[in-house]
């Protein structure tokens, strides 16, 4: 499942984090596991790194998987029914992925090129949904790119929903970590991402704490299980509105 999934990666984070937490307390913790005890604070800005990379994988992933999904209803949800925004997307953003001579950093020579352009030209011809080069989040993944992202597949006012689906999730879990009140999930994002830019643009250090680590941890788990909800409903729904059904959510 591709939320457990999710989860999981979050979780590879863990033990760094405990680490940090432990060596917040005492210094000789990091030297005690093989560390320079200097390496604290580049230790809390990579684990800031990690936990925003693996939500911002997660938000693509999740958008593909929603656009598969239509592809795996029977009778299959052809892509003419779709909105005709979302079909623009899928024919321009596939169709340019196939012509660019390079691949994720790769150049490709022009056989290649014409290889790509012929299948991609097939499966348009062929009225098909392809999630292939459809989701970006443009290495941003802010509150807007979660609402661009989710109003192209669909969801009219996206964050209204992210929010009650978030805080049915995090509530409970604030409760058994005792973690701190968060009452927008959209505000506690951008602020993430200025912790998450500030490392990424400069050399600075951060000043947050294992607390904050462990609470960012908790948050973009619950971010990512209520995207992964609303998304599965939305879909499901219409999909049977397209007179489908559903399969089974990936």
């Amino acid at each position: 499942m591709l939320a457990q999934d999710y989860v999981d990666s979050l979780n590879e984070v863990r033990p760094l984090i405990e680490l940090i937490d432990k060596a917040s307390l005492n210094s000789n913790v990091l030297t005690a596991n093989g560390f320079d005890a200097a390496l604290l604070g580049p230790a809390t800005a990579g684990a800031i790194v990690l936990l925003v990379g693996r939500f911002e994988q997660f938000l693509k992933d999740v958008g593909s998987a929603a656009l598969d999904h239509y592809a795996r209803a029977v009778p299959v949800v052809l892509r003419s029914q779709l909105p005709l925004k979302l079909q623009l997307r899928i024919l321009t953003g596939n169709l340019t992925a196939a012509a660019s001579k390079s691949r994720h950093g790769v150049s490709r020579v022009d056989r290649d090129r014409i290889r790509a352009i012929d299948q991609a030209a097939n499966k348009a011809v062929n009225d098909r949904i392809w999630a292939d080069d459809v989701i970006d989040t443009y290495s941003n993944p802010s509150p807007d790119t979660v609402k661009e992202i989710l109003e192209l597949l669909g969801l009219s006012d996206p964050w209204s929903l992210l929010e009650a689906e978030f805080q049915a999730l995090w509530v409970p879990a604030q409760a058994r970590q005792g973690l701190k009140n968060v009452p927008s999930a959209h505000s506690e994002l951008k602020s993430i991402l200025v912790w998450r830019n500030a490392v990424a643009h400069s050399n600075s250090g951060l000043p947050i704490g294992a607390q904050q680590l462990i609470e960012t941890a908790t948050y973009l788990e619950c971010l990512g299980l209520a995207i992964d909800e609303v998304l599965q409903s939305h879909t499901n729904a219409a999909i049977a509105r397209l007179g489908s059904a559903p399969g089974a959510w990936p």
